[in-house]
């Protein structure tokens, strides 16, 4: 009895101080018998136990790369439609196709940037070993559609916006004040068009050189990213604001002549780039609108409004209708509202005067859940839902308007409300005289420019093997970053979600994080959701003292590794982290997560990624630790294993990555992992999904 006693407790005892054990000093064991009885006897994580000859086979020497992600440059170049170069027009660079539905961006960009005075940006991106391909999108509308690229091979690429399409001969005198107006083009609607046949191109876009009306603006990409911040691939409008009247209203007692310009189609994607939808317009008196949308008098403004047909800056005037003829100038008072055809312009060869050449429908509005084809008007009264399909908002600073559509039903289920599907400027002369009806606040948000996402794994056991289950502390990751457009970083924000923890009560981990910034260099007042430690050069953060607290009831012990547990769920952490002055060397390929083992000064890191300042660097080179501070080698054990594995996801939705069961090795659960660690010919090892990649029964 008191044999095993004694056993039993030098067991505890072992365990329960096995973090801080020189393995050097069991030397001093004397009893053999002892020894022998206790390594026999226990359950300690020993990963050598499992993979005995691998191992022995593998450790080579210290030049394994344990890295799952690398930097990848692709430089990019736009251009205006003329081949002009442009400069701010901002590109976004995706790990998967961004757009889904119509013009929906469903995922976060891994890097975003603007183009520079020579229209160029080098884009330094951070994509996952494993991924061939990227998409690269420009965000700044009027510049063409997204590019998927091979991203181990692609060294440029070129955007360009939509030239203007020219007319070969001049068909109408300047001087026409008003051009000769065609129709009704529908048996539908009251609906009449001001451009001859030849006016328009194939198309269905209005050429410059043509009717009077037209003409060409130069909108910088300044101006469009504006608008674009203003309906951003989001809602954007609170559900009350819906209900208002926005509409434009002349506020000059003299009258105004009204200008739209058109800027981009956020609706449009991939999916849908055969949609071509029209857009017209109509003016109303206060009291007077006609709630019989078929007696309404519309008339066109751009027969197709798709974005790789039509240009960004296309201007056109407005004339008002005042029951018997149109002018220029609209009165004091009057409101002038517009509607969208959703799939209203054919393209099929037909002279742009015959309505035969569109496809509206013979409903008063579209369908919900059902065939979203029809008309969507800016007047909330003229839908069946009692809804405002546009958003008009005047633009600080720039002397204009800008009114956005959204065209799926309120109700729908696919609808965004971001009113970013069609979207155009709106100017006057004077240049005061016109305004939103009603206001409907931008529901502004501060966003992130870009993210990587990811999961960490720790093994808890350093500086000895343990079980090598790499699930003592699992958590998901997105790094963000704040931009400006100059391409500095003004902030960064990380978000965690503890997904796991495999270590025994009595061990206490603590997790946190070192940036590749000056402590001096953050603004410490305005961080939020972490905290900044003192006396640390390089700005480290401390997220969690004990990640047990963020588990659902304050779980301690194994939480999600053992087979047949319920699983724990954790709170989502959001950290802000605001800088004092801007940036552009921020990468994130050098963030510094680690955890520490119940003492702040025992850290386990990233492969060669250097421990804190916190660390007790006496520790190093214990056990199976191969650290070389001076050749920069930090948490490795030879070639074949480390302690910490950060696993790449393509985006915030994807699944963390499947860790192995309560003492069961990665190197057991993971069939291919020996293969990536010695000679990286499956850089998809730790894809769960791959057939053949795993053994199931391992894996919790």
């Amino acid at each position: 009895m008191f044999f095993d006693t004694f056993i039993y407790n030098s067991y505890l005892w072992v365990d329960q101080n096995k973090h801080y054990m020189n393995m050097r000093n069991l030397k001093y064991f004397s009893f053999g018998i002892i020894s022998l009885i206790f390594a026999s006897c226990i359950e300690e994580k020993n990963l050598s136990t499992q993979n005995e000859e691998d191992l022995e086979n593998a450790e080579l020497g210290l030049s394994t790369d344990f890295s799952l992600k690398t930097e990848r440059s692709i430089s990019i170049t736009a251009t205006d439609g003329e081949g002009k170069t442009q400069k701010g027009v901002k590109m976004g660079i995706f790990a998967s196709q961004p757009y889904t539905g119509e013009g929906i961006i469903s995922v976060e960009p891994i890097f975003v940037g603007y183009t520079d005075a020579s229209g160029k940006l080098n884009a330094d991106v951070v994509v996952a070993n494993n991924l061939s391909k990227v998409f690269v999108a420009p965000l700044t509308a009027g510049y063409g559609q997204v590019q998927e690229v091979d991203v181990r091979n692609v060294s440029s690429l070129n955007f360009r916006g939509v030239a203007f399409p020219q007319a070969a001969t001049v068909t109408r005198a300047a001087a026409d004040e008003i051009p000769q107006i065609f129709g009704p083009i529908s048996g539908l609607y009251q609906l009449f068009i001001p451009y001859k046949n030849d006016e328009v191109n194939e198309n269905g876009i209005p050429v410059q050189g043509g009717c009077s009306l037209v003409s060409k603006e130069q909108l910088s990409p300044a101006l469009i990213n504006k608008i674009d911040s203003w309906y951003p691939e989001k809602k954007n409008v609170q559900t009350a604001d819906l209900s208002k009247n926005s509409d434009l209203r002349i506020v000059d007692e003299d009258g105004a002549q009204v200008w739209v310009t058109y800027v981009g189609d956020g609706g449009f994607c991939v999916d849908n780039q055969t949609v071509y939808n029209s857009l017209l317009y109509y003016n109303y008196k206060e009291g007077d609108l006609k709630s019989d949308v078929y007696k309404l008098h519309m008339t066109m403004l751009l027969p197709n409004t798709n974005q790789l047909q039509c240009p960004s800056g296309l201007k056109v005037q407005l004339l008002y209708w005042d029951g018997s003829k149109y002018s220029k100038v609209f009165p004091n008072g009057t409101r002038i509202g517009f509607a969208v055809a959703r799939a209203g312009f054919k393209k099929d060869g037909t002279a742009i005067t015959d309505k035969l050449a569109y496809s509206f429908k013979n409903t008063m509005s579209p369908a919900v859940n059902g065939d979203v084809n029809g008309m969507y008007y800016s007047t909330p009264e003229l839908n069946t839902w009692g809804k405002t399909q546009a958003v008009t908002r005047e633009l600080d600073g720039y002397n204009c308007c800008v009114t956005g559509f959204d065209i799926r039903p309120f109700g729908d289920r696919k609808a965004d409300y971001d009113f970013n599907d069609v979207m155009v400027k709106v100017t006057a002369t004077p240049e005061k005289a016109i305004k939103p009806g009603e206001d409907i606040p931008v529901d502004e948000d501060v966003t992130v420019a870009e993210s990587i996402h990811g999961t960490l794994a720790f093994e808890d056991q350093w500086p000895n093997p343990g079980d090598y289950d790499l699930n003592d502390f699992v958590v998901n990751y997105t790094y963000g970053v704040y931009k400006n457009v100059d391409n500095k970083i003004n902030g960064i924000q990380m978000r965690f979600r503890p997904i796991a923890k495999g270590a025994a009560s009595y061990t206490k981990i603590g997790f946190g994080i070192e940036l590749p910034l000056a402590s001096n260099d953050i603004d410490v007042a305005e961080v939020e959701g972490a905290i900044l430690e003192s006396g640390d050069s390089n700005a480290t953060f401390i997220i969690w003292e004990d990640i047990s607290k963020p588990f659902a009831g304050g779980e301690t012990g194994f939480i999600n590794t053992e087979k047949g547990s319920s699983f724990v769920s954790a709170e989502e952490l959001v950290v802000t982290i605001p800088l004092k002055a801007v940036t552009s060397n921020v990468s994130m390929m050098k963030f510094n997560p680690f955890i520490f083992v119940n003492k702040r000064s025992h850290e386990i890191h990233l492969t060669d990624f250097a421990p804190t300042s916190k660390m007790d660097m006496n520790l190093l080179g214990n056990g199976k630790d191969c650290s070389d501070v001076s050749k920069g080698i930090y948490f490795r054990m030879k070639d074949m294993y480390c302690w910490a594995l950060d696993f790449p996801r393509t985006s915030a939705d994807e699944a963390a990555w499947r860790y192995p069961k309560e003492k069961s090795s990665v190197v057991k659960a993971y069939k291919n992992y020996n293969k990536w660690v010695t000679n990286k010919t499956d850089l998809s090892w730790f894809d769960s999904t791959i057939p053949g990649n795993v053994d199931g029964s391992e894996l919790y």
